[in-house]
């Protein structure tokens, strides 16, 4: 009795599987994951953009205290005041190590924006990729349904098509010659 039933529900879940292949339409459900990753992989792009962008202004910044640490050198080498001198030498010192810390952020920075780009260009690849997965299957799917259609009007195979244009080709020939 348990088997029957196991056996019942087996074929019952099996015919509602079936029917839910058969309604569920492929095309759309692509289309639908195609735009996600579309959409994906705009939002990324444009991340990738701010990145670059705040990858520049560190680069500004870091060229920037590089050359205020430079003038902070050159103003306590000529100031004449020693207490003076002194301060500008703690100000190279500073705009020394802000600008260590630049370097330092440009270094991740810039490993991070690689990691990105390639990220990217892999999301690209992989959305070409399914868009020719996605012509690919629609021309099959064409191809099945012209057979289809091909065979349910007579078959192919059984020659049924080619005596139907015989005989209409018979016919305009007749009307011709009339």
């Amino acid at each position: 009795m348990m088997a029957r039933i196991k056996r019942w529900t087996h074929g019952f879940v099996a015919s509602i599987d079936s029917m839910i292949v058969q309604v569920e339409n492929h095309e759309a459900l692509a289309a639908s994951a195609l735009r996600e990753l579309e959409q994906g992989v705009a939002r990324s792009k444009v991340q990738l953009s701010r990145v670059e962008r705040d990858g520049r202004a560190i680069t500004q910044a870091l060229a920037e205290e590089r050359e205020a640490t430079e003038r902070w050198r050159e103003r306590a080498r000529r100031e004449p005041d020693e207490a003076r001198a002194l301060e500008c030498l703690r100000r190279h010192k500073r705009a020394g190590a802000r600008a260590a810390e630049l370097v330092q952020s440009d270094a991740e920075h810039t490993r991070i924006e690689q990691q990105l780009r390639r990220d990217v260009q892999l999301l690209e690849r992989r959305l070409q990729e399914l868009r020719q997965q996605r012509n690919t299957m629609r021309t099959r799917q064409s191809r099945a349904e012209a057979f289809g259609v091909a065979q349910a009007q007579g078959g192919v195979e059984n020659g049924e098509i080619s005596e139907i244009f015989e005989r209409w080709e018979t016919r305009v020939a007749e009307t011709e010659v009339r």
